[in-house]
Order: C-alpha cells, then sequence, then structure tokens
C-alpha cells in the first residue's frame, strides 16, 4: 500500500475526507462480505445437520432387515460347562446337549534340566546342556515330519526358534529350568510329538539332555515279614515255624539272635530270642535311638535314622524272614509283597502291552518283560527302587488291567503310590492334543476348537458333562434385545425431529447482520459472541429446505402398513407423540413409547410394545423393517444427486457454493472499486495541495520584493 502524506499546507485531514467520499462504496463492500460470511454460517449449519441425518439414514438400512427385530437369546441349563449365543435365524424351542470331550493343543513340559540346579539360560549351549556332537532329533506335527539339527554350539534361544519355524509355540523358562512346547492350533490335528530321529547317533542322549524323555523312579521297596499275618504279639518262633513248614526244611535258628544296630556311627549288639514277640523285639531295637516301626497293614518293617546288620548266620536268616535285609535283584516279586501272579499294562508310544508278573518271579525276570514290552528298567540295590523309561524316547505308562492283585502288585513294586513314598516320574508331561466332541439332540459333532457353530447357535464347550448328564438349551425371542433396538430407533429419531423444529422455529434476528471488524472493535468480546449466536441460532428459520425434510421424515413415520390383513401404524404397537397441549415446545414430533421407564410421560401406561414382542414378534419384525425401509426410501429420494445439491445430502451445497463464490468475486469487484475511487481523490487533493504551495512560494517572492 502506498505511504500517502497529504494535508500538509491546506491543514485538511484528507483521510478523512477521502474515506467519507468513498464511504458509499465501501458500505456496499461491507454488504457484500455480511452476506457471504451469513451463507458460510449457513452452510456450516447445514453441514452439521445433513451429518445427523445421514447418520440416520445410514442406520435406517440395517433397520429393514426383519432379522434386526428376530433377535433370539438361547439359555443354558449349566453355563459353567456350556455358553450359547443365539443367531438371529435359530429355531425358537429346547434342546438336549451333551458335552462329550474338550479340545486340547498338545502340550509338552520338558523335565527340569540339571535338576533345577544349573541356572541354564536362552545364551546356553547345548553342549552345556550335555549335547556334545552333532545329532538331530524330529518334530512331526499333524503327520508331518521334519529334522532340527542340533549341535554344541547351538544356543538354548536358537533351538526354541527351530520349534517356532517348524510352527510350534516354544519357550524356554529359566526360573524353572524347563522348555514348554504346544501346538498352535487345538485339536487331534494340531497334536505334535518330538522323536530321535531314526539311526541318527546321539539323538536319544539328546533328547534326554533336553529333558524330552520320561522316567519313573518308583517308591522305595519294602521287603515284608515272611508268611503274613504277623502283629506285634506274633512270636519271631512262629515266623520261623512258618517258613519251615512250608519249605519242608529247617533253617537251623538255635539259641540267640544277635542284631548289630548302627546309629549316628556309634554301633551296638542288640541280643533276642526266638520266644520274643515283634513288640519285644521293636523295644529292643528302640533302646538304640534307631526308629523302627511295624506296619501290620503292609506287613513290613520301616527303619529310619540308622541300620539293622546281621553278625552271624542266626541272624542272617532271621534278618531274611523280618524283610530287614535289602532286596536284591535275585530277590523274588513275592519277598516284595507280590502275593499272587497278575497282569499289568505297559503303554508305549500309544501302544498297550499286556505283562504277566508272577509272584516267584525275580526283579531281573521282571525287567526282562517290562523291556519286551518298549521298557528300560533297572534296580537300584543301595536306594531300592525302580528306575523306568521309554525304549524309544517316547511317553510311557504303567497301570493296573483291573486283575485281581494288579493294583497291589504295582503298589508293592512302588509304580504307584502306597508303599510309604509316591513314585516321582521325570523328564516331559505331555498332554495330546484332541478334538472336543458333543452330542445335541442325538447328533454328535466334532471340533478342534471348543466352539460349535449349529444351525444358528454357537456353542461354547467348557467342561465335559458327566455320563448321564444332559444340558438344555432353552432359545426363545429375547424380548428386551428387541424392544431396546426399536427403542433406540425412536430415540434416534426423535433428538433429530426436536432439533430440525428447533433450528425451524427459531427466534427471528432481524436487524442483526455479522459484524465489519470496525464494528468488532467497539464491542466487548462477550457482546461479539451474543451477536454472532443470536444470528446462527436463526439462519435455519423457515427454511424451505429444512421444512421439506422435516415433512418427509414426519410422513413416512405416520405411514400404515398392512400384515396378515391387519392394518398397523406406530399406536398399534403403544408409539404415539403427545398431545398438542401435553407437549414442551418444538417436542410435538417426537414419539413416546407406552410404559417406557425412561419416558415420564408413558411409564405409567400399560407397556404394548412388549407385549406384543412377545406374543407375535413376526408381527413386530415386519412392521418395523417396513417402516424403516419406507423412512430409508424417501430420506434416499431426497438426499439423490441434483444439479444444485451431492448426493446424500439434502440441502442445496453446489447451489450455495456457486452463491460462496460469487460472493467473493462481487467483494473483489467493489474492494478495487473502493481502491480506484480512494486514488481519484487522493490524486485531487494532492493536486492542490501542490497548487497551495506554488501559491505560496510565489506570495512570499513578492513580499520579500517589496520589503514586507
Amino acid at each position: 500500500m502506498a505511504i500517502r502524506i497529504s494535508g500538509m499546507i491546506s491543514g485538511m485531514d484528507t483521510d478523512a475526507m477521502v474515506k467519507e467520499l468513498v464511504s458509499a462504496y465501501q458500505t456496499k463492500t461491507d454488504k457484500y462480505k455480511k452476506a457471504q460470511t451469513k451463507l458460510e454460517w449457513k452452510q456450516d449449519a447445514w453441514k452439521e445437520l445433513n451429518s445427523k441425518i445421514y447418520k440416520l439414514y445410514t442406520n435406517m438400512f440395517n433397520r429393514t432387515l426383519s432379522s434386526n427385530y428376530n433377535k433370539k437369546k438361547t439359555v443354558s441349563s449349566d453355563e459353567s460347562k456350556a455358553s450359547v449365543v443365539a443367531a438371529n435365524g435359530s429355531v425358537i424351542g429346547t434342546q438336549k446337549l451333551k458335552i462329550k470331550s474338550l479340545a486340547t493343543s498338545g502340550y509338552l513340559t520338558g523335565a527340569e534340566l540339571g535338576g533345577g540346579t544349573k541356572g541354564f539360560t536362552s545364551d546356553s549351549t547345548l553342549g552345556e546342556l550335555g549335547i556334545s556332537d552333532k545329532t538331530s532329533i524330529d518334530v512331526t506335527i499333524g503327520g508331518k515330519r521334519e529334522t532340527i539339527e542340533l549341535d554344541s554350539s547351538m544356543k538354548v534361544r536358537d533351538l526354541v526358534k527351530e520349534f517356532s519355524d517348524k510352527g510350534l509355540v516354544a519357550s524356554f523358562d529359566e526360573k524353572n529350568q524347563r522348555f514348554f512346547v504346544s501346538s498352535k492350533n487345538s485339536g487331534k490335528d494340531g497334536d505334535f510329538e518330538i522323536t530321535g530321529t531314526q539311526n541318527a547317533a546321539g539323538s536319544s542322549d539328546a533328547l534326554k539332555a533336553l529333558g524330552f524323555v520320561s522316567n519313573l523312579t518308583g517308591a522305595k521297596v519294602q521287603k515284608k515279614v515272611y508268611g503274613g499275618n504277623v502283629t506285634g504279639e506274633t512270636k519271631l518262633s512262629d515266623i520261623i515255624d512258618k517258613f519251615e513248614s512250608d519249605s519242608s526244611s529247617s533253617l537251623g535258628i538255635n539259641g540267640d539272635i544277635n542284631f548289630k544296630v548302627t546309629v549316628g556311627g556309634v554301633s551296638t549288639d542288640v541280643k533276642l530270642n526266638k520266644d520274643m514277640t515283634v513288640d519285644e523285639m521293636l523295644e529292643e531295637l528302640k533302646k538304640t535311638n534307631l526308629s523302627v516301626d511295624f506296619d501290620e497293614e503292609n506287613q513290613s518293617f520301616s527303619v529310619s535314622g540308622g541300620s539293622i546288620s546281621a553278625t552271624d548266620e542266626n541272624s542272617t536268616k532271621m534278618l531274611e524272614l523280618l524283610g530287614f535285609n535289602k532286596a536284591t535283584s535275585t530277590s523274588k516279586l513275592s519277598d516284595l509283597g507280590v502275593t499272587s501272579d497278575t497282569t499289568i499294562n505297559v503303554k508305549v508310544d500309544g501302544k498297550t502291552t499286556k505283562v504277566e508278573l508272577k509272584a516267584d518271579m525275580t526283579i531281573s525276570q521282571m525287567l526282562e518283560e517290562l523291556n519286551k514290552a518298549g521298557i528300560a528298567g533297572s534296580f537300584d540295590q543301595a536306594t531300592q527302587r525302580f528306575s523306568i523309561s521309554s525304549k524309544t524316547n517316547g511317553d510311557f505308562d504303567i497301570s493296573a488291567t483291573g486283575d485281581a492283585g494288579s493294583t497291589e502288585t504295582l503298589k508293592a513294586l512302588g509304580f504307584i503310590a502306597g508303599n510309604g513314598e509316591s513314585p516321582v516320574k521325570t523328564g516331559p508331561v505331555k498332554i495330546e492334543g484332541q478334538d472336543a466332541e458333543i452330542e445335541l439332540n442325538g447328533a454328535t459333532f466334532r471340533s478342534n476348537t471348543n466352539s460349535f457353530s449349529i444351525n444358528g447357535l454357537t456353542i461354547t464347550a467348557k467342561a465335559e458333562t458327566a455320563e448321564n448328564e444332559t444340558i438344555t438349551l432353552s432359545t426363545d425371542t429375547d424380548v428386551d434385545a428387541v424392544y431396546d433396538s426399536i427403542k433406540e430407533f425412536i430415540k434416534e429419531y426423535n433428538e433429530l425431529i426436536k432439533e430440525m423444529d428447533t433450528l425451524y422455529n427459531a427466534k427471528s434476528a432481524k436487524g442483526y447482520e455479522p459484524l465489519t471488524d470496525e464494528e468488532k472493535d467497539s464491542m466487548s468480546d462477550t457482546e461479539v459472541e451474543k451477536w454472532e449466536t443470536k444470528i446462527k441460532d436463526s439462519l435455519l428459520r423457515r427454511d424451505g429446505t429444512l421444512s421439506s425434510v422435516i415433512t418427509i421424515m414426519k410422513t413416512a413415520m405416520q405411514k400404515s402398513f398392512t400384515i396378515n390383513g391387519e392394518t398397523l401404524s406406530l399406536s398399534s404397537f403403544g408409539i404415539e407423540t403427545g398431545g398438542y397441549f401435553d407437549t414442551g415446545e418444538n417436542e410435538k414430533g417426537m414419539y413416546h413409547i407406552d410404559g417406557d421407564p425412561d419416558d415420564s410421560t408413558t411409564k405409567g401406561n400399560a407397556d404394548k410394545l412388549k407385549t406384543m414382542i412377545a406374543s407375535d414378534p413376526d408381527k413386530v419384525a415386519s412392521f418395523f423393517s417396513q417402516l424403516s425401509k419406507n423412512l430409508y426410501d424417501e430420506l434416499g429420494k431426497k438426499m439423490s444427486s441434483t444439479t444444485l445439491s451431492s448426493a446424500f445430502t439434502v440441502y442445496n451445497d453446489k447451489q450455495m457454493k456457486t452463491e460462496y463464490d460469487n460472493y467473493t468475486k462481487t467483494i473483489k469487484k467493489w474492494e478495487d472499486y473502493v481502491s480506484e475511487q480512494e486514488d481519484k481523490w487522493y490524486k485531487k487533493f494532492s493536486a492542490m495541495e501542490t497548487a497551495l504551495a506554488k501559491l505560496q512560494s510565489s506570495t512570499s517572492a513578492l513580499s520579500g520584493l517589496l520589503g514586507s
């Protein structure tokens, strides 16, 4: 902008005079600017309202579907075992369900590495775990076998990654010193196995080092007193006589029986005689501070805190009869309490073999029989325990068959709990992956997950049912869900129709126009805000386009439909607008549902809508889907694209944009004209100042000549 300096000679306020001279043109410019600002505000108001109308329109599409009003719910008689979600198309009625099995993922908990004391980490090498050479192991998932190459330099974290790359979920728990491996997918097809690679040197040892091979350390075996039926009152001579009678031979035990008892490194000779009872013998032994007792039920002695040994031939024979001496590989199973021949089950890698055990069989002979069934076993004389593992490096189990004496035999051998200590199974614990199986109305269904989708029902199995247990699934119309859906529709409509009526019936803002910058400067911020709010609130007052949208919506909601020969409207369902004198300003177009607890106007009326949903859900669904479609279609017509409006727009946005652009051009034209007029007048005043300056100069010269 040029810098103008004027009035210096004339002394006149040239700027004020120029401003006054062009004020008529500036007023014209401001008029167009105010009109454009008002149009911009109106555009914003319509954009905001149009977005709400469009939201109702899009929501109406889902409401046109009868399924929106055909909601079902299913109740399970035992939610702890089965939960059910009903789809809208599910059949109403009662169904019977049994949960036969749950889907599980294959899961392997590895053995505690190094007894849990060595502190291996993810950075430890396999060499540190005990794998000294290159070897390999196999991973089989869903029947597909892949090989993992191992060597001593490989780190634990690298092995975990190898498992993951092969399709497993694997980790190493440094705190518990164990590998954890599981299937990515539940079900039988997702199960897996980790086995040794056939003919690969060191493969078996690698599995053991990684804790993937099962072993059983049996409970400590206890030799029995000969003959059975021994009590605390039984004399030692009775036990001798029983043996001699059964074997038809004499033991030759004569005179005293001398035992050596060692406690805390101190040995004491204990003198007994065969006429003593068992209780009297125990009394003498306890005098040495030895802890010793007799278990009549198991017919065996327990000794702790020391040991008992023989001093001569007589005492050696007596220790044998009393079961104080340790079992050896040549001891018979009968010495351990196996009283009769029986059969046990040996399961290795899923294959079960029956193994016959005889009472007069030695421990060595029994281990040979187990070996034939795929079990590698040994007996540790020092600890009096059996150690068992699978020959194939897979999982195994030893169990009773149900034959007479089968369970008691396993207890006597320490293969199951019952001999004072429980056996300890070390190595991995493997949970087999299996499919879920349910029986619905007598038909069997299987899934690799615990979720089943059957005829509109989504059933989630949580726990197996007992053999004769049945869960009842009761499906019916979800009255509350349908009611809430209709209530939400009415609420959304009411909020929008009230807002539109409020905008249409707004108070007039006659005499209010947008403010110029100069006008704003003369007012406070609060005064400006109130002034502009007054205008904005009235922008859509008596707007013809708004009136047409209101009419379309109200007319659509008043329409009736014939269903099965019966003409129905919203009032048929207890949904009506309020009375003219009973409703507030701009609320006369709003609907109220009889019995709605959230509506103070009608909450005391009978709940007609819920009653009809419960008694005839199909009628309700048909009516409201047709009503929604009618409103959807009518709004769709109004929102169609024209030369004046864009698609999905109820107002003439294209026309408004054109008007706004025209205002911009007009304002620019008038601003340019005002600038031209200002320049014209400034030039004239400048010429006047120049002339006055010349006149002043001439006058001064003349005065000088005249000597004044």
